[in-house]
């Protein structure tokens, strides 16, 4: 359980993390992700 708890948390936390970056990319420069990634 805590296992799972644990994965949960971590794949809810990149998924936010990585909609945080995607949105920060596009308020920043717009089609520059290719570059930044």
């Amino acid at each position: 359980m805590i296992g799972a708890v644990g994965a949960g948390v971590l794949l809810a936390g990149g998924a936010m993390l990585m909609v945080a970056r995607r949105r920060r990319v596009v308020l920043v420069s717009p089609g520059d992700e290719e570059s930044t990634d």
